[in-house]
Parts: C-alpha cells; structure tokens; sequence
C-alpha cells in the first residue's frame, strides 16, 4: 500500500468515526482490528492518538473552509446564541449563523465567565464584526434577562446602532412560557398533579406497567404514557394526550380484581382515573394548549418563518378566548391569562416580524392590528437603506405599493398562484428577482423565527460528549460537533463533483476508494425537526421519565415576578 493510499484511507475512516458520533477507542478494539485486517492486510488503523490530533484537525479545517465560504458568500446574515451546561457541568455556549441555512458557527467554553449581558454581548460583537456586521440583519435569543441586557448593550454601541439590526426574542421559547402561564393558574396545576401522579404510579411498579402494556395490546394501543418534561412545558400537552389515548386501558386497569394490582394503585390515582370530571378537564386544557403547541412545532423549524409569527399570536388568542369560555378556568384565572398573553405578546413581537407579513405574500400585512403595517415599513425602508443603491432605494416605496394594491408587475395573477404553498423568500427570488423590493423581501424573509436550531446544536453535543465519553476536552467535543453538524450534506454536495473512483487491487478482493473534491461548496443538513422529535416522543415503547435537564432555555426571574404579582386575586 501506498502513502497516499495509507493517508486516503485514514482520512475516510476518520471521517466516517467523526459523522456517527463513535468513539476514538474503536480503532483500539481488537475485532475491529481483525476485521480491517481480514478486509485490507496491508492496512493499518490510525492510532486513537492520530485519529484525536492530526486526523481531527484536518477534518475541522477542511469543514471550517466550507462553512465560512458559505457563509461569507451570502448576501445576509442572523445570529442565535444560547448557553448550556455539558455532562461535567461546564458552562457552554453556542452561536449560529443563519443564511438562512443554520451553521454551528462558535462553541465558546465560558470556563469562570458568568452569562452576563456585558458577557453576552461582547461574544455576539466579536462575531458580527468577524463577518461584517453591514450584513447583520437579526440577533434571536431567548428570554433571559441577560440576553436582553445584550440587546441593549449593542443597540447602543456606535458600531451597531446605525445598522437595522433587530433584535428579537425566539417565538417558541415565549410560547413555552405562555404555556408555563396556563399551568401555574390553579385549575390547570390542579390536573397537572393528578396527570404526573397517574404516570408515575404506573412507572414505579413493573407489576403495573406489566398489566397496563398487557392491556393495551388487547385493545392494540401503542401510545406510551409520557411524563412532561420541567423545562418544556409544552409537553404537558402530549403527556395529557397520552392518557387521554390510554383513558380505556387505564379505566380497565383500576377495576382490575388483581390483587396485585389493587396493592399497588393508589387511590386516590384511581379515583382520578375513573372521575367522569376529570377526563372532561383533561380534554379542555389539551384544547387550550394544542394550538400553542401546533405552532411551537410549526415555528422551531429551521425554514424561516418571521413572517408567520403575527398570524401565529392572533391565532394563538382567537383560540384561547373561545376555549376560555368552556374550559375549566374562574373568571380570576381567565383575567390572569389575559394579562399574561398581552406580556408574551408584546415580549414576542418586533417591527421585523410586522416586516415580514407585510412582504409574505400569503399575508401581505392585512391581518396586522391597526398601524403596525407602517411599523413594518418603516423597517423595511431602513433595511433598505443599508442593502440597496440610492437608485434602487427609491424604487422601494413605489413597488412596495403596486405589491399590495396587486398593480404594475403584480397585477399578473400568474403571481398569485399557489402562494400557499411556496416559501415567501423563494417566490420573491423566483417571481420577482428583478425588482428591488425583492432584495430587501428575501433578505428580511431570510431570518429564523426560533433559536430552536441553537437548542438542537446542543442535543448534538449531548450525543457527543457523553457519560462515557467525559474525559473529551471542551475544545475537542467543539470540533466534534462542528463536523458532526455540517459533514452529511458536506460530503453529500461534495460528491456532485467527486473525482472518478479509484479501484485499489488487494489479493482477494477490491476496495472501492471515492476520491472527494475538497473544492465543493457546502450546504446544511439541519437536525431533526421538531416534528420528527414529537413523533419519536409519541411512539415510544417505553414509557417516558420526566427529564432533569436544562433542554430548552429557562424561565427569567421577571416572569415569576410577574405571575406572583398577580396570583393574588386568586386568594
């Protein structure tokens, strides 16, 4: 075997460990050995040591190349940025770049630093200025009263505060608190309790659950009990689902005259399963709350969807206000929630987002309250001061106009067709590439609605840096994560232009080597979408423990303020 054929290989093998997520002991394992050496006996592994260093390093640079030259070629960018705690309960924060196409950009081990908003901002400000900052159009963040601190801080810096920056919170994580609103109102804690309780009776005798799978394949269910998750509050919804779905095995489950069963149900567990009032409770708040989740779900996707996020609150009220009138709740709670929504809609909205509707062709602005359309083209002018030429510039109010009055190019009703279901960025670069209100619409359009791409970079970490793997250094669990988050669609794009396959001859048999252009661009695979997590949330066979971790963001300290403030009327 050849050097060359020796480095190809490593690098292949290498590439194959980083992108699955696999140890670097697998080169050390005896079977694997004996197998490459059954496969290629000239061949030898790369060391653990080579495969960490050398090997690690390549990969992350060659990677990095690609994903700056995507990100440096596009005509705007947003930013996410969010913190989290690793499996040694070191301080960790991510930052993505939006193109919109969302790129793990910086890992930044904060090591003594504490997430302050002077902390904050001085990362973000290191990264606008990196990749210049007259692109910058969006920073989404969650709610916590140190991100916002950040806003502040770089709405006043001289670098920024000319620029039509906007900076926004992530609609789902306000959504989950508007949720987290709903069930600290009594009624809804009330079966909130009694849900957990249930579940969790089930879980802790194998007697139990043994009974209750046996049940429920007789009547073939195959939706597990789940538990809601303490920082995603949203899942109280799919946990009442999954009992609602079991209301007829769990009811069998509690007349059972089992012996075995009777010890261990609790009562007060089974007269909440078979009490007709609280099945009817259990379907009013997942009537209440399912529309909020339908849009958390529709909204964390990472095709951006700003323009949705007015549509999305209007929505949202409409619902709750008409299921407020049958649901369980006092009038006193029903005043709460209204309050409540008025401070989660006005943290949620910005005049980007009325900028957005205003140029989704779907929406066109005509469901904004009164005046915020204006908010939104105010903005959109200012955006359009930094993109465009003086020319172009003062087009914009004139196509801005025939654009809604559906006059001069848009009065084609070719156009109109099938807005429904194209994305507003794409038809504004397909259909109307040559005017200059479509530069400011698809770079406005551009931007993310979520920062949930930032939440799911960190359920990459957690499959990388794990138990088992604790002793990674912070910088390698980095570079890790940055090839596991970019290398599919990487090498997928790559080999369009692969080079012809080389066929290197062994004694027996012949190993097929594709010969990768490193001169592809790159693209992204985004991770699972937030619709393909519920799916696996709902089918599971195993019944879901509630979880200990910090996996969506966190409650600031102004919210608690703020419903202990008003609670009191329920006294």
């Amino acid at each position: 075997m050849s050097n060359e054929e020796k480095l190809r290989l490593d690098e292949l093998m290498a590439r194959a460990i980083f992108s699955s997520t696999v140890p670097f002991s697998i080169v050390e394992n005896t079977h694997w050995i004996n197998f490459f050496k059954a496969l290629r006996p000239s061949y030898t592994p790369p060391s653990r040591y080579v495969l960490s260093k050398r090997l690690l390093n390549n990969e992350y640079e060659r990677i990095s190349c690609e994903v700056n030259n995507k990100i440096k070629n596009s005509k705007v960018y947003g930013i996410q940025i969010d913190g989290w705690s690793n499996i040694r309960n070191e301080s960790i924060m991510n930052i993505i770049v939006t193109t919109p196409k969302p790129f793990v950009f910086k890992t930044i081990d904060c090591n003594t630093e504490r997430h302050t908003g002077e902390y904050i901002a001085t990362e973000l400000g290191k990264v606008i200025d990196d990749l210049d900052r007259n692109k910058c159009l969006g920073v989404v963040t969650d709610n916590a009263s140190s991100m916002k601190k950040a806003w502040i801080l770089l709405q006043k810096d001289d670098r920024y505060k000319n620029l039509p920056i906007a900076f926004y919170s992530c609609i789902c994580h306000t959504l989950n608190l508007l949720i987290a609103d709903i069930i600290k109102l009594k009624s809804c804690m009330e079966i909130e309790k009694k849900s957990k309780n249930i579940v969790k009776n089930i879980i802790s005798s194998h007697i139990l659950k043994a009974n209750f799978t046996n049940i429920q394949k007789t009547k073939k269910i195959d939706c597990s009990l789940k538990l809601p998750v303490k920082t995603r509050w949203g899942s109280l919804c799919i946990c009442l689902k999954s009992l609602h779905k079991n209301k007829n095995v769990l009811q069998q489950l509690s007349v059972s005259e089992d012996l075995s069963v009777i010890e261990r149900l609790d009562k007060s567990v089974k007269q909440s399963i078979l009490s007709d009032e609280f099945w009817e409770l259990v379907e009013s708040i997942i009537t209440l709350i399912s529309p909020i989740t339908i849009w958390i779900t529709k909204l964390e996707s990472d095709i951006p969807r700003l323009s949705d996020v007015p549509a999305a609150l209007n929505d949202i009220k409409n619902n709750v206000m008409l299921q407020m009138s049958t649901s369980p709740l006092l009038l006193e709670e029903q005043n709460i929630l209204n309050e409540a929504f008025d401070k989660r809609y006005d943290m949620a909205i910005h005049p980007i987002h009325y900028a957005a509707n205003v140029l989704d062709p779907k929406y066109q602005g005509k469901d904004l309250p009164q005046g915020c359309d204006v908010e939104g083209i105010v903005y959109i002018q200012k955006v359009a001061d930094k993109l465009l030429t003086p020319n172009e510039y003062n087009k914009i109010i004139i196509e801005l106009a025939e654009y809604r009055s559906h006059e001069g190019l848009w009065a084609k009703d070719i156009l109109w067709n099938n807005i429904d279901d194209i994305e507003a960025r794409i038809w504004w670069n397909g259909l109307c590439s040559n005017t200059s209100l479509s530069k400011v619409a698809s770079a406005i359009l551009s931007l993310p609605a979520s920062s949930a791409a930032t939440e799911r970079s960190f359920s990459s970490y957690s499959l990388i840096h794990t138990k088992r793997r604790n002793r990674l250094t912070n910088l390698t669990a980095k570079k890790l994560l940055f090839i596991y988050e970019h290398i599919n669609n990487l090498d997928l794009e790559v080999s369009k232009h692969s080079k012809p396959v080389k066929s290197v001859q062994t004694n027996q048999e012949s190993l097929t080597i594709n010969n990768d252009d490193d001169e592809g661009s790159c693209s992204y695979q985004a991770c699972s979408s937030s619709s393909e997590n519920e799916e696996e949330y709902y089918n599971t066979d195993d019944i879901v423990v509630e979880s200990e971790g910090d996996q969506y963001g966190e409650t600031d300290s102004s919210d608690d303020d703020f419903f202990n403030s008003i609670k009191p009327t329920l006294a």
